[in-house]
């Protein structure tokens, strides 16, 4: 093993991002902020690889903070502490994509594809429209929101209104998994 600081490099990453990136605005925030978030990505991954498999307390740091009280600053990781770094740092770009600017996500799922980023990205779009040019700018997977809202919405005003919606057209709009009925 280095001497390397790995684990306080691994915090401190996120940390100088989280004071870069409130001072931008629009598409340079979201991707600055995913820009520091697969940063550290890459640098947990670089930690597990320096983790020795057999166990026990690894990469240790200790630094004296308040010397005159004894007080010390200490870094580690063991098995368990390693897995919960590498997921939270893989969930952090997960999240930042799914964030709510459709434009912003298109701009940044095309620089990640254009980056060579060969990973799967799962989009959650407003509409239709939206969902169809995030699959087509790379995205693996995709979800649209309000799929299937408007028919509820239209059932329960039906409803509401003191209309029968049973029958076969409003079990084949409502899916064999949703109830009949408001």
């Amino acid at each position: 093993m280095s001497d390397f600081p790995w684990l306080s490099v691994l915090v401190a990453l996120p940390l100088v991002g989280a004071f870069v990136v409130p001072s931008l605005r629009g598409a340079t925030a979201k991707q600055t902020g995913l820009g520091f978030s697969l940063a550290t990505l890459v640098l947990s991954v670089l930690v597990a690889a320096q983790y020795e498999l057999d166990g026990g307390m690894q990469l240790t740091e200790t630094y004296e903070w308040i010397p005159a009280f004894g007080v010390h600053f200490a870094l580690g990781v063991d098995g368990l502490g390693l897995l919960m770094v590498l997921l939270t740092t893989l969930l952090v770009p997960i999240v930042l994509l799914a964030m709510p600017f459709h434009g912003n996500n298109i701009d940044t799922l095309r620089q990640l594809r254009a980056g060579g980023f060969a990973g799967t990205v799962a989009v959650v779009a407003q509409y239709d429209d939206d969902l169809r040019q995030a699959e087509r700018a790379g995205a693996a997977v995709g979800f649209q929101l309000y799929d299937g809202a408007g028919a509820e919405l239209a059932d329960r005003a039906a409803v509401a209104a003191g209309l029968d919606v049973s029958g076969p057209t409003a079990d084949a709009r409502r899916g064999p998994d949703r109830p009949s009925g408001p």
